[in-house]
């Protein structure tokens, strides 16, 4: 789903009304990543069970870093950096490694050849690390853990982290420390409409006007003979 389409609208439009719906202010973290999941499998729904089964790892992963025995706190730090690299690894150099060592034609080298590359993998897999990386170092300083305490509430916060739809295909990677903190209940009466409207269009002019050109090719030159 394109940012400049018209199925992304609607689907703002409808995660915006439910999201500040009353009846709903529990369950708004659930609304932005409900809305995250249908954003991304939009137009290839299996590429959920990639994304789903990086969040639950992640979150394993992080809350033994969080919390975990100090003497293993490397150990689980190496095994999470290495899960995620090799994701990466698979999906983005997988055929270019098989095609290299001759094996495009036969088993599992023929298999990595054909494997479609899924979008987006880099910057959620990227903010996976981030957020790993960041529990690390509040560790390793003694400073507080910014994840929730309860295991539920941490696969909450984790999964709308790495798949919040504005960042999940386009990036940019963003800070674990600052973004949990600011997951919490939202009113619509505390919206600040004239710095959000601002910055929507700001944000649609960079896309539509600069990013859309930049990307389109240069028109041919007119070649002549003489």
């Amino acid at each position: 789903m394109l940012f400049n389409s018209l199925p992304f609208l609607v689907l703002l439009a409808a995660t915006f009304t439910l999201f500040h719906l009353p009846p709903l202010r529990r369950g708004q973290t659930l609304v932005l990543i409900a809305a995250s999941l249908v954003f991304y499998a939009w137009e290839a729904p299996w590429l959920l069970l990639l994304l789903i089964g990086s969040i639950l790892t992640n979150t394993l992963i992080s809350r033994l870093v969080a919390s975990g025995p100090v003497p293993r706190l490397a150990r689980v730090m190496v095994a999470g950096l290495l899960f995620n690299l090799s994701l990466i690894g698979l999906f983005k150099y997988g055929a270019l490694a098989a095609s290299s060592l001759g094996l495009s034609d036969r088993g599992v080298g023929h298999t990595l050849v054909t494997l479609p590359l899924p979008i987006g993998i880099s910057f959620y897999t990227f903010e996976s690390i981030s957020l790993l990386v960041d529990l690390f170092r509040h560790r390793r300083r003694g400073e507080p853990s910014f994840i929730p305490d309860g295991g539920w509430r941490h696969l909450e916060h984790t999964a709308l982290f790495v798949a919040f739809f504005p960042h999940l295909i386009s990036g940019p990677i963003l800070k674990a420390d600052r973004f949990y903190p600011q997951i919490g209940p939202k009113r619509f009466r505390d919206i600040h409409w004239n710095c959000a409207f601002k910055l929507c269009v700001l944000g649609f002019f960079l896309k539509m006007v600069v990013a859309t050109t930049l990307r389109t090719p240069p028109p041919a030159w007119p070649t002549r003979s003489f």
